[in-house]
């Protein structure tokens, strides 16, 4: 089975979930902050090389009526910039409520690590990628 890196795109930091070899279990990795762009990128292009997953899967944050606003209209930004600067291959995936649903648990027993920097932007991508990898037929390639 193929190994995914997931991406939750955030204005400030943009969380990172990696797939087991499987590509069946989820787990947070990082939070890289998104800005100088380049320092992003090559970090970004360093797990690439670390975990050689098939694709990076972006959290697409959709609006309820399933259209796409200003926030999914950046991550599709981010996501041509990944699939030309990177060369990588780029699916995108609903991630509606994933940072609410991290902020959720976070605050719940695994409140411990709700201090973490990053901690919920890294929980959200990992929610996103558990989506991905249980729901093959959300999986959509980014225009």
């Amino acid at each position: 089975m193929p190994r995914f890196l997931a991406l939750d795109p955030g204005s400030v930091t943009v969380g990172v979930a990696v797939s087991d070899e499987s590509g069946s279990i989820a787990r947070p990795l990082a939070a890289l902050p998104r800005r100088p762009h380049a320092a992003f990128l090559a970090a970004l292009g360093s797990l690439m090389e670390e975990y050689r997953p098939e694709a990076l899967v972006m959290g697409l944050p959709l609006l309820q009526d399933g259209g796409k606003g200003k926030e999914a209209q950046r991550a599709l930004s981010l996501a041509h910039q990944l699939r030309t600067r990177l060369g990588a291959k780029v699916l995108t995936v609903d991630e509606s409520l994933s940072s609410v649903e991290a902020q959720g648990l976070l605050s719940g027993p695994l409140s411990k690590r709700a201090s973490e920097p990053g901690a919920r932007d890294k929980l959200a991508a990992a929610l996103i990628l558990e989506r991905f990898l249980k729901s093959p037929a959300s999986r959509e390639p980014s225009p």
